[in-house]
This record gives C-alpha cells, structure tokens and sequence, in this order.
C-alpha cells in the first residue's frame, strides 16, 4: 500500500466462514534476486516450534466463540502517568558519542 506494508484481503466464504481454518500454518513466502525466503508474517497473534522441526510456524488464531478464553478478571486500569520500563542510554546523546546514565538522568 502506500505505506509500504504488504496487506492481501480475504474475503468470507459463502457461508461466512473464514477462508483460512483456525489453527492453519501460515506463512509469507517471498521470491528475491537471492531466492525464496519464507517468514512468519510480523502481525501473527501465535506461533509454536513442533516437535523436531527449526523453524517455528505461525498458527492463524481465531477460534470460535465458544473455544475463546474468558478472563477471570477485570483488565487493570491504565496508570495516570508515563511508565518508562527501558531505555537505551548509551545511544541517547544528541551528540557523536556513548551516553553515561548521569549524562541521560540530567537531560
């Protein structure tokens, strides 16, 4: 698209059913100038290594209502500030060089 993401639509089956079943192998297969590559697509929800095999296989995840899971539990609210859980000092300077975390607390 014109945002350089590669998307591909799908539409129902006639019978409203997806066209792709749940828990199908998926993958993307790309032809470059140094031959076939094959990827886990960077959007999948689920992905396992069977038993024996390299690579891991993304799993295309959408079961029916009644195989979903049920939270036990309500979603904790969001906190009312920023929370920060990392950072990457040494590369936060401006300038030319490695950062010191004194360096990246004061500015």
């Amino acid at each position: 698209n014109e945002f350089g993401v590669w998307e591909i639509f799908l539409p129902n089956n006639a019978d409203g059913s997806s066209p792709i079943p749940h828990g199908s192998r998926v993958k993307v297969r790309m032809e470059t100038p140094s031959g076939i590559k094959d990827s886990i697509p960077a959007w999948i929800k689920y992905s396992v290594q069977a038993a024996g095999e390299i690579p891991y296989n993304g799993i295309y995840y959408d079961p029916p209502e009644e195989e979903k899971y049920i939270f036990k539990h309500p979603q904790p609210k969001r906190p009312k500030s920023l929370r920060i859980y990392e950072t990457h000092v040494g590369m936060s300077s401006t300038e030319p060089k490695i950062n010191t975390y004194a360096n990246f607390r004061d500015e």
